[in-house]
Parts: structure tokens; sequence; C-alpha cells
């Protein structure tokens, strides 16, 4: 008999949960450093590139906020509005701890 949706959702977000309290920086463990590096870092490079100074963005499923911090590493002069948000509780208040 297949679990019920509610069960398989929680069974979800409870390896989420465990996934982001073993500190890991995204949801690419063992491939990039705290931030994302290579191809990844590049492509945001570009994109922020075209950001114009004091934007105001919004990362939704955010993890652990490798790509805001991953914007305020390669762009620290543009001053960003930086909002991310995850699902998985604790996460926010991670981000918002980091950023100041």
């Amino acid at each position: 008999m297949a679990p019920a949706d509610g069960d398989r959702q929680a069974t979800r977000a409870a390896v989420w949960a465990r996934h982001w309290a073993s500190g890991s920086p995204h949801s690419c463990a063992g491939s990039y450093g705290a931030t994302y590096g290579g191809a990844v870092a590049a492509f945001w490079r570009g994109v922020l590139a075209e950001v114009a100074p004091g934007a105001r963005t919004l990362d939704l499923a955010t993890g652990a906020a490798a790509l805001p911090r991953l914007f305020l590493e390669l762009a620290p002069q543009l001053g960003l509005a930086i909002e991310a948000v995850d699902c998985t509780f604790g996460l926010t208040h991670l981000f918002q701890r980091t950023r100041g």
C-alpha cells in the first residue's frame, strides 16, 4: 500500500530538514564550496552584470541561501535587497543572520 500524500510530504520535509541541519550550504553537496562556483557562478555573474544597484531580489526555495550568499560575494557593490525564503523551518532565519 502506497503512503498517503501527507505522509510523503512529511517524509520529504524531514529529509530536507536533516539535509539542511547537516550544515550543507546547498543541494549540490560535494560539488561546490559554500557558494556555487564554475559554470553556475559564471551564469549568475552575467545576470548580476545587468542588475541595477539597490535592486530587490527574491529567492524562493532558497535552501541554505547559497544563491543570496553568492550574489553578495560576486556583487557586494550593488547593495542588493535580498529576500530568501524556504519552507523548511529555520532557514529564513539562517539567511537573515548571515546577511547582516
